[in-house]
């Protein structure tokens, strides 16, 4: 099956909702602690391990990626493993610290891949196949 690989936009809106459910965490953690530093390095944690779950054991998909019908694979179609995924994770670093411009390269880059996608070699698709000609990677297994 061939997949649609997701634009820019949609992996924007898929993080921030993902972003916004680990910070209201972080909100309630502060709410109960009243310690910010604590509570960003437990919401570090949570969103490591949140990020970790979701591509591991949920198909690639975290809920703001469920939300836009879209997850992350393997270039070769396969699911990602627990150290990808941690990798992967550390990678949004590399990617944001040059002035973000590890996800602007996703303008630029054929298969539409971040450099933290680049470290191991993830995309992120429509979870929907697609008769779509440009912008498709085979999906080896079925959905």
């Amino acid at each position: 099956m061939e997949h649609e690989l997701a634009e820019m936009w949609e992996r924007l809106l898929a993080g921030v909702i993902d972003l916004a459910m680990v910070y209201i965490f972080n909100f309630i953690l502060y709410g109960i602690t009243g310690q910010a530093a604590f509570s960003a390095l437990v919401t570090l944690g949570v969103w490591i391990a949140y990020s970790w779950y979701y591509w591991t054991h949920n198909d690639g998909q975290t809920p703001g990626k469920s939300l836009l019908n879209l997850r992350v694979v393997k270039t070769d179609g396969s699911r990602i493993n627990g150290t990808e995924a941690i990798i992967r994770q550390a990678g949004y670093v590399t990617s944001a610290l040059p002035f973000l411009m590890g996800f602007v390269w996703i303008f630029y880059d054929e298969k539409r891949q971040a450099w933290h996608d680049k470290l191991v070699g993830t995309v992120v698709i429509h979870t929907h196949p697609t008769s779509l000609k440009k912008g498709k990677i085979t999906e080896p297994f079925s959905l």
